[in-house]
This record gives structure tokens, sequence and C-alpha cells, in this order.
């Protein structure tokens, strides 16, 4: 079977390390390598490419923080994973997320926990690789955008289908609230009187606006932040701006790109990025208002109306007035 992650251990200790590899190889697919200072690690990583480095804390030449601190530099897109003991945890906060580190392993490990982090890691860098790989595409067509001009509208319909079917095959969650969230906004701007062009162009971003939640573990993609780390919810924050720049890349997504980067936004600045009320388009006011309500509902296991009575304490706080009136109505009218 193919080899399609490639993992390096560095730790001084080869003990620990080959048991690690053990305990990694019996996951499936991969290729582990162990080597036993840090600076040789970073020669090899000049030469072979790895998808995840795991690094002990404590090592004789180099610590795991600073030879993270040099991965960043020239291998910034591999994932880094701390090997440490516990009580270490409780003073490193601060630097693993300045190094941007988001994964550890506790010494002595178990190996359940092991296989929960790594068949995470994994699911992420698959996703990953997926999403270059559109990317790539879709570069390759704009690329070519001069002798494919006429053709232009039908591609991006098909890489739209690309992108939706991508979220299918990875994530229920993420596509089930997509499919709710752009349902109930399409729902909400036909009420307006919107335009069929605004009402797709919602109704589209709606659906993509957590398209990076696909590489993200499966309790950060149910967006509840109150049950996140400081490091997850940190993480988690950056989506809207992932999702943007990916869709910004694309010649014709530029209006889809600037609604999902603001769809955190509060109109009283309270949101991701601060952005006031004035600065937002209805396009991203409305998707805050279902994006906030399916989320809140699915966990509170379909209580319709606490939701809304709980929304309805944020009205001109979080959400405009007059959108949020509308949808309450609208809601209410299609519960009754």
């Amino acid at each position: 079977m193919e080899k399609d992650i490639n993992i390096l251990i560095v730790d001084d200790d080869l003990k620990v390390a080959d048991l690690l590899k053990i305990n990694l190889l019996s996951l499936g697919p991969v290729y582990v390598r162990t080597i036993g200072t840090a600076n040789e690690a970073l020669e090899f990583l000049d030469q072979e490419e790895y998808d995840v480095v795991i690094s002990d804390l404590r090592m004789p030449d180099m610590d795991g923080l600073e030879f993270f601190k040099s991965m960043n530099t020239s291998h910034p897109t591999i994932v880094k994973v701390l090997l440490t003991g516990f009580g270490d945890l409780s003073s490193l906060h601060e630097d693993m997320k300045n190094l941007n580190i988001f994964h550890f392993i506790s010494k002595p490990w178990q190996k359940a926990q092991l296989q929960i982090l790594m068949e995470s890691i994994f699911r992420e860098i698959r996703n990953k690789r997926e999403i270059n790989l559109l990317q790539k595409e879709l570069e390759m067509v704009i690329t070519s955008r001069d002798n494919l001009r006429s053709q232009l509208k039908s591609n991006l319909d098909g890489m739209l289908d690309s992108f939706k079917s991508l979220m299918k095959l990875s994530s229920h969650t993420v596509t089930v609230h997509g499919r709710r969230t752009s349902l109930m906004v399409g729902n909400l701007a036909t009420r307006l009187g919107k335009s069929q062009d605004f009402i797709e162009r919602v109704q589209t971003a709606a659906f993509l606006h957590d398209l990076p939640l696909l590489a993200y573990p499966d309790h950060i993609q149910h967006g509840l932040e109150s049950y996140m780390s400081i490091h997850e919810k940190q993480n988690y924050e950056r989506h809207p701006e992932i999702c943007a720049n990916l869709l910004g890349n694309v010649e014709g997504f530029s209006e889809l790109a600037e609604i999902v980067r603001y769809h955190h936004e509060n109109i009283d600045g309270s949101g991701f990025y601060g952005v006031l009320g004035e600065d937002l388009s209805d396009e991203s006011k409305m998707i805050r208002i279902c994006d906030c309500y399916d989320e809140e509902e699915t966990y509170n296991r379909n209580a319709h109306q606490s939701t809304l009575d709980y929304m309805k304490m944020f009205k001109g706080k979080w959400f405009d007035n007059i959108l949020f009136d509308e949808f309450y109505e609208m809601m209410s009218s299609l519960k009754n």
C-alpha cells in the first residue's frame, strides 16, 4: 500500500522514538523516520519531504521550540507536534501559539489518544492536499483566461460543484451546516425582495462559508467556541480569512470572498476582526444571522423558540435590526 503520509520523529532518546514509530506505523499507510538531533533533522528536511514533524521538547543540541522556530522559516507548512512531559505544558501555551504549534503528545502517551490525534492530523493533511489541488486547477484556469472567457461561467460553476463535492466527501457536519445556512439565507433574501443575482450569490457564499473547516478537527467543525482551547479558538477564528483568500484567488469569486470574509462580524464591531455594521454588506449580515441560528439550534437539539429568543437579546448588537426582525418573523412562520 502506498505510504502517503511522511513523518519525522526527532528525539535524542531513540528508545522513545522507536516506540513512537511502532505506534505510528500501526495507524495506516505512513512512512516514519527517526533521528536523534535537531540539527541533523534540519538537514534531512532540506533533502526529503515530510508532512509531519514530531519533536521532543528537551534535547541536548537544540530544544524542540528552537527547532520548530528554525523550521518555520524554511518549512512553514509542515505540521508540528511537540512531544513533552505533561508538566511542561502549563508554561508552554504562549510559546506554542507564537510558533504555530497546535498539537502535542504528552509522555507517556496512551495509544488511543495518539490514534485520535494522528488520525485528525492525517485527515487535515489529506484535505489540505485536496484543496491545494483544486486551487492549482483554478490557477490553471486563470492562466488560460484569455482563451477561455467564453467558458468561464461554466468553469466557475464546475469549480463550485467541486468545492461542494469536496465538502460532502470530507465532512457531514460542515456540509449539512452549509446547506441549511444557504437555504435559510436564500429564503430571507427572497422575503426581502432581493434580485436573483443577489440570492444566488448569498446562497453560494453561505454554502461555502466554512470551507476551510474541512481541514480542522471534528469538534472544531461544530463551531462551539466555548468548548475550544485558546489555541483552537485562535485557529478557528482564522477560517473566514482563509476561505476569503482561497476564493479570492479565482477570477469571478471576488464578491463571494468578501462576503465570507466578514460572516463572523457583529454590527457593533465585536466580531472576529472588529468590523462595524456600516462597513458590512447585507450578504455578510444575513449569513451571520442564519449561521448563528443553525449552530445554536443544532447544539440545543432543535430548541427553535429558545434559540430565537436567545438571538433576539443580541439584536442591534450582533445582528442588524431590520434583517433580524425579518428573519425572526420568517422562522416563526416556518415553524408554525
